[in-house]
């Protein structure tokens, strides 16, 4: 293995996941050793304050039960905890995602009204295969490729029905939104001769921009759709009554 390949391995390896990674590189077990040597004294000059919230031992059986399920493309049956229920699941498994600090499994549905969820792991009980296999729709396959938050809205031809976002942030606080994208889709349209940054964004559904612009406030401003403007007035006068 050439130095050049090895610095390019050891940059990329995401170092959470660089044990599964090793595991199925079809190289030397020599040359395993150097890259998680390597990988060892980069992660030396870190430190992770946020880490996943996944914690629950049984985490990890599942989300091996779950690669096989994405791998060999079967039907699978979740058991899958919602307050004081759990309720039971048939999916066709596509992706584990990370996302949030969290992972999440992302499913095409047999159930035609909601053809995809997504479901936070940690709230999964367990995972049954079926001998039944399924073939991929790549719409749905596109889509989770270009997940946001948890709070996803597919609809077939998903991206003929995304929704527009347009906010205005002051310029106090432009500089964060200049030095960091809080959404992939975020664009920056104009800044304004007084500082204000006018930024777009493209969601499936309102509610996955919601929180951000909750957290910026009062140096954000929603100026399209009025929709989510008055949803985010009414909401914010209803704490304030409260």
């Amino acid at each position: 293995m050439d130095k050049d390949t090895l610095s390019l391995m050891v940059q990329t390896f995401n170092i959470a996941q660089r044990n599964n990674i090793l595991e199925s590189l079809d190289i030397s077990d020599s040359d395993k050793r150097i890259i998680n040597s390597k990988i060892q004294k980069s992660k030396d000059s870190y430190e992770f304050i946020t880490k996943p919230y996944e914690t629950k031992k049984s985490d990890v059986k599942l989300l091996k039960d779950m690669e096989r399920a994405i791998e060999w493309k079967r039907y699978t049956t979740i058991n899958h905890k919602q307050g004081d229920k759990l309720i039971e699941y048939e999916v066709k498994p596509y992706k584990i995602v990370f996302m949030n600090e969290n992972f999440y499994l992302a499913c095409e549905n047999t159930n035609e009204e909601y053809p995809f969820s997504i479901f936070r792991v940690i709230n999964i009980e367990s995972v049954q295969l079926h001998r039944k296999t399924f073939h991929i729709n790549f719409d749905i396959a596109e889509f989770i490729k270009h997940l946001q938050t948890p709070f996803p809205k597919y609809t077939k031809n998903f991206r003929e029905h995304l929704i527009d976002v347009v906010v205005e942030v002051n310029p106090q606080k432009a500089r964060f939104f200049k030095a960091k994208k809080f959404l992939p889709s975020q664009k920056e349209v104009i800044t304004k001769e007084d500082g204000t940054l006018v930024l777009s964004f493209k969601v499936t559904q309102e509610m996955e921009i919601e929180e951000l612009v909750k957290k910026w406030i009062p140096y954000i401003k929603v100026i399209e759709p009025l929709s989510l403007r008055e949803k985010i007035r009414k909401d914010l006068m209803e704490y304030l009554e409260s």
